[in-house]
């Protein structure tokens, strides 16, 4: 764990006054505002809002603005006198002075929704202000409500000039919403019927806070009810008198402004590696006077920070060469006004996470890449409303990335390429000027006249310069190939392998992620540098923990499924030196990857392949230092699922449902060090009960930090790790103590989800695919090879191959499998239920272990068979699963969901199934294979490089059943001459259309071969075995290994056809 060390040292003052009407929010008939007849204990009519308020997470679109000082949106409130907070009766309320208000003694209460950009903006400001957090916030909705110069209920003769002014204003984006409360005068505090005296004192006087309406949850500031409540006007949560401010969306509400001590908020939590990114550091409370120093320490650098306002400081991120958390302090020394001796130190501690530049969308995206040849003119494009800063007089600059005598890459300045950039650019074109091989672009700010160590920068990712010819790439090939044999040789280290079929690296959400570089076009984040590295690839994977030694492996497949091999003319994946996380020394994150992996395959393969299509020398001297591996030796994953209603399928394949409410075990290993939990809440619709999935935990014992996923009705989905809910806003791939989050948009899906999220806990071997509904989760939990058979127990069965014995009790009692849903429910399924020792779920404000479980809870067992309606079958087809949740929920679309997710299973079960693979077929020097496919029937054919001629054995060859090719000891040597060979019969793959026209395109061929040529080649063959003096041992028997493979491995069902 790093350590970012930050020192404040400031002045203290107090502020005094309350806010004046004319900083009020604008108000009254001249603003538009309604108001409503003079009353006592009244209310507006409803107000239908337009768009959805988030309270209390529950979303609303309609309020009523009440007489006695408050807001309601469940139903009115004519209630005189304030009770104490918490109350149930679905009393949710906003109370800025919920007291006896009279306005026909005085007053008027004015209220309006507003979208005016002007108020907007100032609502955008103020949440920015008070929650330095909320750096990205933009208002796009408030409402006004403001009580004006008000009198209270029983106020008579000169009491009745006794007037509260106040307002509150209601602030939300449709995710996040904040409060305002805006105090200019309280000199009264009670009604006469609430026990107060004719001067409006004494009694119960007012509350101010939230009410949440369950009971449990609110909020209440601390002079509510009491006689200080008077002193509103002076008193702040934010240090400005007469204003509190709060966020209000969640089940805790949440205050404003600053703090004197402990923690410390940093925003944005995510930054890039590369730096020059403005933090806005909160929690110490700022006041205006001499500011002596500010400075941010981090190891040897030390960096100028700035205070921003009264609630935050803003320090300028520097360049990181790790990733990960970084724990931060802030040290605030203050000194008192005339007593330059008087000091006072505060520390506040908190945490930023640097991102790996590959996990995060670039700002800064080069134009046609694979133009950017050195010496010729380029052009870098952006999006502007993606720009933390003016785009008006920012510059461009070049900087290199070299490896320092340690072989660690660092980021050097290079050139300052344009001066000046206008305020409607959104790209700039110049001409790449560098000997480099790997550069990275940044835009920088103006410099600010008043503090220039306060300028921002945005970057491009890190990108390979195109040479001018081959010449230049192969030179770029020399010099890394001499880099790289410093380094210890990898063709002994042990990796995981790539899975032969797309289909398989698709679902394995355990060993594989997306690359970034290389994903379907609508998906991908770098539309112009997509698979710029892999042309011809359809996908490529990379994996989610590094091997030995950090080492990396690189998946990449083409239209038709198959695993692209390095040494054809489409190119292909390989063993990467070093995993783009970089974890471990000796390595970068990303950028180690990027100089001794990425820039050397593209100089060494992908380069001189753009204008021929012979395999260079340089590719296969990378070859023999990246080595792909074989995939034959790839195994699948096993799938379970759980989708709907709860509807289980278990590992071994067994179908069932259990309806419980509450708390239970999904599946944990006999010995206990990897537990699942599900929380279970009623699904209630059309009086038939039933429950859905609404949360689930997952930890590895000591291995692993603790992983949460949970429903949110505002924010779709909450993640929490150790209890502690993330900000996930802007990345989608993240790395903590042993678990990898991955977090995807679920575009146009058939099933009607919103989100997918992936866990991996690579080191168990245990994934989790989780797809996010408006009302439920449903997922697909993937046991890899490693995972012992027998070794797991709980709803999911025992993963041992038997679906006749997963219905296990917790005492051990085994039931039959084609037990009754209700035999299941009550003599297994409900054993399952989690103790509150066992518990590793978080419980929100209000809510306990006891308040989820539901002991008596009965759900519907059967549907009946006359609910099987035409209408059904429409929905469901045959899945009886489907039949059931329609019937329960009366929901098309969960119903559909649960279908289409049936069908899904089906799938993954089909690509898991075991069938004979060959692999790569055997390596031959300067030839590449062209293979249909790598299982049995599956042929390939031999093509030399253009100098070369076929030699020996035959150029065509045959995957066998024993999960051997054919053998051949075919080469390609010099000259223009030709071994009669004769095409094996056409085969025909059950896998791809394209594979049946590719196999039906050989035909017989006879070429006569003359006794004079003989001796030509033997000639030629000995000169071939003179070169290959120079080959180590170990690599020749490398080479062996590649011609003979001996392993063999199954992965998958030849009846599952390619992906589409």
């Amino acid at each position: 764990m790093r350590t970012l060390d930050f020192v404040v040292i400031l002045t203290v003052t107090k502020l005094s006054g309350a806010i004046p009407l004319e900083d009020f929010y604008p108000y009254g008939a001249a603003q538009g505002d309604t108001d409503f007849p003079k009353n006592d204990d009244g209310s507006s009519p409803i107000v239908t809002i337009s768009t959805k308020f988030p309270f209390f997470n529950n979303q609303h679109d309609s309020l009523y603005v009440n007489t006695n000082g408050a807001i309601s949106f469940l139903g009115t409130l004519s209630q005189y006198t304030p009770d104490a907070f918490p109350l149930s009766n679905s009393l949710r309320i906003i109370t800025p002075f919920w007291a006896d208000v009279d306005i026909r003694k005085g007053g008027t209460v004015w209220y309006r929704e507003t979208t005016k950009p002007s108020m907007l903006q100032r609502a955008t400001d103020e949440v920015r202000l008070y929650y330095p957090s909320q750096t990205s916030f933009l208002a796009t909705w408030i409402f006004i409500a403001t009580w004006d110069d008000v009198a209270f209920f029983g106020s008579t003769g000169v009491a009745t000039s006794k007037r509260n002014s106040f307002q509150a204003v209601l602030i939300t984006n449709g995710r996040h919403s904040f409060t305002i409360f805006n105090y200019y005068e309280i000199t009264w505090t009670t009604g006469t019927a609430s026990g107060g005296t004719d001067e409006g004192l004494g009694g119960t006087p007012a509350q101010v806070g939230f009410n949440a309406g369950d009971g449990i949850n609110y909020f209440a500031v601390n002079e509510s009810r009491t006689d200080a409540i008077i002193n509103l006007p002076r008193l702040s949560n934010v240090n400005v008198d007469g204003k509190f401010v709060f966020r209000i969306d969640t089940e805790t509400i949440e205050q404003g402004g600053c703090n004197t001590g402990g923690t410390l908020t940093i925003a944005p939590r995510y930054t890039n590696m590369f730096g020059g990114e403005r933090k806005v550091l909160s929690g110490p409370c700022i006041q205006p006077g001499e500011v002596l120093l500010v400075t941010a320490t981090l190891g040897d650098t030390t960096v100028d920070c700035t205070i921003a306002s009264r609630y935050s400081v803003t320090c300028m991120t520097p360049t990181f060469y790790v990733t990960g958390d970084v724990d931060v302090t802030l040290n605030v020394t203050t000194s008192e006004q005339n007593c330059e001796s008087c000091s006072h130190n505060a520390l506040y501690y908190g945490r930023i996470t640097i991102v790996n530049p590959l996990d995060t969308k670039p700002i800064l995206q080069p134009a046609n890449p694979s133009k950017w040849i050195r010496g010729e003119v380029v052009t870098l494009k952006w999006q502007t409303e993606e720009i933390p800063f003016v785009v008006e007089g920012s510059t461009l600059e070049i900087h290199v990335v070299k490896s320092n005598s340690d072989h660690l890459p660092r980021i050097h300045y290079h050139s300052t390429v344009v001066q000046f950039i206008d305020t409607l650019q959104t790209e700039v074109s110049f001409n790449l000027e560098t000997d480099d091989d790997v550069i990275v672009l940044s835009l920088v700010e103006a410099a600010n006249d008043t503090d220039q160590n306060q300028t921002q920068r945005v970057w491009s990712d890190a990108i390979v310069v195109v040479p001018r010819d081959e010449t230049e790439s192969k030179m770029s090939c020399r010099r890394w190939k001499a880099e790289d044999d410093m380094l210890p040789f990898l063709s002994e280290i042990q990796v995981q392998v790539c899975p032969c079929r797309f289909d398989q690296a698709n679902i394995d959400v355990i060993r594989f992620h997306p690359d970034s570089l290389c994903q379907p076009q609508e998906s991908s984040t770098r539309p112009d540098i997509n698979c710029l590295y892999h042309p011809r690839a359809r996908q490529c994977f990379r994996l989610n923990t590094p091997g030995t030694i950090v080492t990396g492996r690189l998946c990449c497949y083409d239209n038709k499924g198959n695993l692209m091999d390095i040494l054809t003319s489409s190119g292909g994946g390989y063993l990467q030196r070093f995993h783009y996380f970089g974890d471990g020394e000796g390595a970068v994150p990303y950028l180690s990857n990027v100089v001794f992996d990425t820039a050397p395959y593209y100089h060494c393969c992908v380069y001189p392949q753009l204008t021929r299509s012979d395999i260079p020398s340089e590719c296969f001297e990378f070859y023999l230092r990246r080595e792909p591996g074989n995939c034959n030796e790839f195994v699948p994953n096993t799938p379970a699922q759980n989708v709907g209603d709860p509807h289980f399928v278990t590992p071994d394949g067994l179908f069932y449902t259990f309806n419980g409410v509450g708390e239970f075990v999904l599946f944990r290993t006999k010995s206990k060090n990897f537990v699942t939990q599900v929380r279970m809440q009623p699904f209630a619709s059309n009086g038939n009960q039933g429950s859905v999935i609404t949360s689930f935990v997952v930890k590895a014992v000591n291995l692993s930090d603790t992983v949460e996923i949970r429903l949110n009705s505002i924010r779709g989905f909450d993640i929490l790790i150790n209890r502690v809910v993330q900000d996930i806003t802007g990345v989608t791939f993240l790395r903590y103590k042993g678990v990898t989050v991955s977090v995807h948009d679920a575009n146009a899906t058939t099933d009607g989800h919103k989100k997918e999220v992936n866990l991996a806990f690579s080191g168990q071997d245990i994934g989790f695919q989780t797809l996010v509904f408006d009302s439920l989760l449903n997922y697909v939990v993937s046991f890899g090879p490693t995972v012992q058979r027998g070794s797991i127990e709980g709803l999911l069965g025992n993963l041992n191959n038997d679906p006749n014995d997963d219905l296990v009790s917790r005492a051990g009692d085994v039931l039959p499998s084609d037990s009754s849903t209700e035999h299941i429910h009550n003599n297994m399924g409900i054993t399952w239920r989690v103790t509150e020792e066992e518990s590793l779920f978080t419980y929100a404000v209000g809510t306990s272990y006891s308040s989820i479980q539901n002991t008596i809870y009965v759900p519907l067992f059967d549907v009946p068979e006359t609910a099987i309606t035409d209408t059904t079958r429409a929905i469901c087809g045959n899945d009886t699963f489907c039949y059931y949740d329609y019937y329960v929920t009366q929901d098309e679309a969960v119903a559909k969901s649960t279908q289409v997710a049936g069908e899904t299973l089906i799938r993954m079960q089909k690509i898991s199934r075991p069938v004979v693979s060959c692999g790569f077929p055997p390596l031959v020097e300067f030839g590449q294979w062209n293979y249909s496919g790598m299982e049995v029937g599956d042929t390939a054919t031999l093509r030399c490089n253009s100098d070369r001629a076929v030699h020996g054995g035959s150029e065509y060859i045959t995957c066998n059943s024993d999960g051997r090719w054919s053998e051949s000891q075919t080469t390609c040597i010099l000259g223009d001459l030709a071994t009669t060979t004769t095409p094996p019969p056409t085969t025909v793959h059950p896998d791809s259309d394209d594979n049946d026209s590719e196999a039906s395109s050989l035909t017989t061929v006879i070429v006569a071969v003359t006794l004079a040529l003989v001796l030509v080649i033997i000639i030629i063959v000995t000169i071939v075995l003179v070169r290959c003096v120079w080959w180590k041992e170990g690599r020749m028997k490398f080479l062996e290994g590649r011609n003979f493979p001996t392993l063999t491995k199954e992965f998958e069902n030849p009846e599952f056809g390619s992906p589409e």
